[in-house]
């Protein structure tokens, strides 16, 4: 008798708990903690990409400067078979460092528009403008500029890996030019 007494005591408090909107509040702000976490850490996985790719590009530019240096080093002229392969290939890294370049250069339209995501935008601003401004979003558009933002970065993304992807298959071809290129002359 005493646990039915117990347990409908504790049904009671449980359902007043919910009546009283308290566990709805709880759950909603362990949902809004859950999504603020993914906001933050695809925030993160995505700057890491972004310096990434940079990181990538400047080391095809440094391998692919190295390899022209040796190359032209070799001082090989006329219309040779040889010489024309390494041309082609001279060529083709040649493109593969531009490539890489437009990779890394940093891209930003020239605009005085302010804003308080981008660089350039915050920029445009005073420093107490910004920090008024900032605070007194409230913190859902906050988070929803945040989520935006990932958004644009996202797209960042996919154009430099886009480039870094066909500076690197022609900087490939490039090599595949030299090679035999090199072996004719070295044999």
């Amino acid at each position: 008798m005493k646990n039915t007494k117990e347990k409908a005591s504790y049904e009671e408090i449980l359902q007043n708990v919910i009546d009283d909107g308290k566990v709805k509040i709880e759950l909603h702000q362990r949902e809004r903690s859950a999504k603020t976490n993914f906001v933050i850490n695809l925030n993160n996985h995505l700057n890491n990409s972004l310096r990434f790719a940079d990181t990538k590009a400047a080391a095809l530019v440094a391998a692919n400067g190295l390899i022209t240096k040796f190359v032209m080093e070799l001082g090989v002229k006329g219309y040779t078979v040889s010489a024309i392969l390494l041309k082609i290939g001279l060529f083709s890294i040649l493109v593969g460092i531009l490539l890489s370049l437009v990779v890394v250069i940093p891209r930003s339209k020239q605009s005085k528009e302010k804003g308080i995501m981008y660089w350039d935008n915050i920029a445009n601003m005073e420093k107490q403008e910004y920090t008024e401004t900032v605070s007194s979003i409230p913190n859902d558009e906050l988070f929803e500029k945040q989520i935006e933002n990932n958004y644009h970065q996202a797209e960042i993304l996919k154009v430099k890996f886009k480039r870094l992807r066909t500076a690197f298959l022609i900087s490939i071809a490039g090599y595949c030019s030299l090679v035999p290129a090199l072996v004719i002359i070295l044999l």
